[in-house]
């Protein structure tokens, strides 16, 4: 090849003229036999997989002559879309489930609850009445709460003895129905050493069935022990104006886990949980089944 002479343009690798910088020249070519100059064009760029099929996404566009990357164009986004009437129809399905499962719930605790348990028992797929109670075999958390008839009762004071405590409401239907069974038992067992002690469980007085929410009193206790014949202590858990949760409560309800009244606990001689009796889960609850669980923590 004979040498390059002095002002002659030196060819580069791509073809083009090279300035005398040895840079190829930015100045448009002119094709053979035309005037124009020679622009950029387009072409379509497809990576193919080793089968022999395109590559999904990996199209785009480059310049030539430009010395400009491709540029990936983005997946096409596929898949399924709902219509305007699909979201009608499913947020009804989904309201109409809503509502199902608040009856259930509400006709499986016409009492109402304090909060309510979210734990669900896997037998049933139902909400557990018994889940948030302490577990039998754990120690009695002791307490020291004041009572109807003016004393002031502790837990650990009778250490020794039996003891049945109801976690109650003075609203509470099945606790003014269950309080004859309770008196039957204590008159049957009192004689041989047993304690029964009341406790309520809801922040709210007597006439709460009635959407009346006025804080419960000693005097709602006192009226629950006058209406329904009650002989042993009636002990009162002044309400929490709000235990964190957005609304009013006690403290041994959320100490025993109660979400259901009533919910009664046997406790044997050494301040130990033997069982617990809970309205729904053990309804209805009768003299023989509370005498069945007493007659076990008398050993």
């Amino acid at each position: 090849m004979a040498p390059n002479k002095p002002g002659q343009a030196k060819p580069t690798p791509n073809g083009k003229a090279a300035t005398g910088n040895g840079k190829p020249s930015n100045q448009a070519s002119t094709k053979p036999g035309s005037n124009q100059p020679n622009t950029a064009r387009s072409s379509s760029t497809v990576k193919t997989a080793p089968n022999g099929k395109p590559i999904s996404g990996t199209t785009g566009t480059r310049t030539t002559g430009s010395g400009q990357r491709p540029r990936a164009l983005p997946p096409q986004k596929k898949g399924f879309r709902l219509r305007p009437v699909d979201m009608i129809v499913t947020g009804v399905a989904v309201l109409v489930i809503g509502i199902i499962v608040f009856a259930l719930w509400s006709s499986a605790n016409p009492a109402g609850t304090g909060t309510g348990s979210t734990a669900v028992d896997p037998t049933t797929g139902q909400p557990d009445p018994a889940a948030d109670l302490i577990k039998n075999g754990t120690t009695a958390p002791d307490f020291t709460l004041p009572a109807n008839d003016g004393k002031t009762y502790s837990l650990s004071q009778f250490k020794g003895k039996p003891i049945v405590v109801e976690f109650m409401a003075p609203w509470c239907p099945h606790c003014q129905e269950d309080s004859q069974y309770m008196n039957e038992v204590y008159t049957k067992y009192s004689g041989q050493g047993l304690v029964m002690l009341d406790v309520n469980a809801s922040p709210y007085g007597r006439n709460h069935e009635n959407n009346d929410d006025t804080p419960i009193a000693m005097a709602d206790q006192q009226w629950f022990a006058d209406q329904f014949n009650v002989k042993y202590p009636m002990l009162f858990d002044a309400p929490i104006a709000d235990a964190g949760q957005g609304h009013p409560d006690t403290k041994q309800r959320i100490v025993y886990g109660v979400d259901y009244y009533p919910s009664i606990y046997f406790i044997d001689k050494n301040g130990v949980i033997n069982d617990h009796l809970v309205a729904d889960v053990n309804s209805p609850i009768t003299t023989e089944t509370i005498s069945a669980k007493v007659d076990a923590i008398m050993k």
